[in-house]
């Protein structure tokens, strides 16, 4: 008998991986290991080799974040103060010329 040094896959393997796409990558490596008789821990190894989850990255798009400039960040409370000071009535305000 000649030992050609590889073993041959699993067949499980391919299907943890099908299992794992179908669900969008929303289910957990116990749940895989469970429904197919395997140890948990060979499934992560599996997904983990087998880079399950970059391969799902790349088919997703990225989301786009949108940040506000901190100087946007910090103007934005002084707006909003004078923004609502100036919808008050002139006998609301102090040192308005109602009062005087």
């Amino acid at each position: 008998m000649i030992c050609s040094g590889t073993r041959e896959r699993n067949p499980n393997r391919e299907k943890a991986k099908q299992l794992w796409t179908e669900h969008l990558g929303n289910i957990t490596n116990r749940k895989i290991a469970e429904l197919l008789g395997e140890n948990e821990k060979v499934v992560a190894i599996w997904k983990q080799r087998d880079k399950w989850n970059v391969v799902q990255r790349r088919n997703v798009e990225p989301r786009k974040v949108t940040k506000m400039p901190r100087k946007t960040r910090a103007v934005l409370p002084q707006r909003r103060i004078k923004t609502l000071k100036s919808m008050l009535p002139d006998f609301f305000r102090p040192n308005s010329a109602a009062l005087q």
